[in-house]
C-alpha cells in the first residue's frame, strides 16, 4: 500500500527526535531480534544509531543493558505491535538538513503501509530529487525505528537495504512480511541462511 496524500501531509509533532545530545555520554546496547543482533547506540535518553552487528564487529563504546522500557518496545513490535517503536526517541548526531528532513519523513509512513522514494521527495518539497531520497536512506543512521525499508521503488520492485546486497534485500524482505506488506514467506524462509554469512 501506498500512503495516501493526507498522510504524507500529516502533522510530525509526535515524532520524539532531537537534534542535540553529549557525544561523551553514547554507549551502546544490543538486542536479539529476529534479524540477528542489532546495536543500539545511546545516551539513556535517545538512540543516535541502530544497526545490524556483525560478527567482525568490535565494540568501539561502553556496553550496558538496553533500558527496560526500550527492551520491551523491541519485544512487542517483534511480536507483532508494530506501533511500539513510535514512541522511542531518537536524536541526529550527523547528516545535512536534507538528510535529516528525510529520515524524519520515514517515520512518518505508517506500519503496513509503503512509499515510494519519489513520494518522500515530494513530501519534503523536492519532487525530482527522488534518487537522492535514495542515498540519504542508505546513510539512515537509526535502522527499523526511522523504517527506511518501508520505501520502496514506484515499479513496485524493493530498493536497497542495510548490509550486504542478499542480506540486506533479506531483511526488508522479513520487515515488510512481518507488518503484513506483499508477499514475502520465500524470502523470509532464507532469511537464516543469509544471516549465517552475513
Amino acid at each position: 500500500m501506498i500512503m495516501s496524500a493526507s498522510e504524507r501531509r500529516a502533522s510530525n509533532n509526535s515524532i520524539p527526535i532531537g537534534h542535540s545530545a553529549d557525544e561523551n555520554a553514547w554507549v551502546q546496547s544490543t538486542y536479539a531480534s529476529p534479524l540477528g543482533l542489532l546495536r543500539i547506540v545511546h545516551n539513556g535518553q535517545q538512540i543516535c544509531r541502530l544497526d545490524h552487528l556483525s560478527v567482525s564487529d568490535i565494540p568501539q563504546l561502553t556496553i550496558v543493558p538496553l533500558p527496560v522500557q526500550w527492551q520491551q518496545a523491541f519485544r512487542d513490535y517483534f511480536a507483532g505491535d508494530l506501533k511500539a517503536l513510535q514512541s522511542l526517541p531518537v536524536t541526529f548526531i550527523s547528516g545535512t538538513p536534507f538528510q535529516q528532513a528525510i529520515w524524519q519523513a520515514i517515520r512518518r509512513i505508517k506500519p503496513g503501509k509503503t512509499a515510494t522514494y519519489k513520494d518522500i521527495a515530494e513530501q519534503v518539497g523536492h519532487p525530482r530529487a527522488y534518487q537522492a531520497v535514495g542515498q540519504a536512506l542508505r546513510c539512515n543512521p537509526i535502522a527499523i525505528v526511522l523504517p527506511c525499508h518501508r520505501v520502496v521503488c514506484q515499479s513496485g520492485a524493493l530498493g536497497g537495504y542495510n548490509g550486504a546486497h542478499a542480506v540486506g534485500q533479506a531483511r526488508k524482505h522479513f520487515l515488510l512480511w512481518h507488518e503484513g506488506v506483499g508477499n514475502h514467506s520465500q524470502h523470509v524462509l532464507n532469511l537464516p541462511e543469509y544471516l549465517a554469512n552475513a
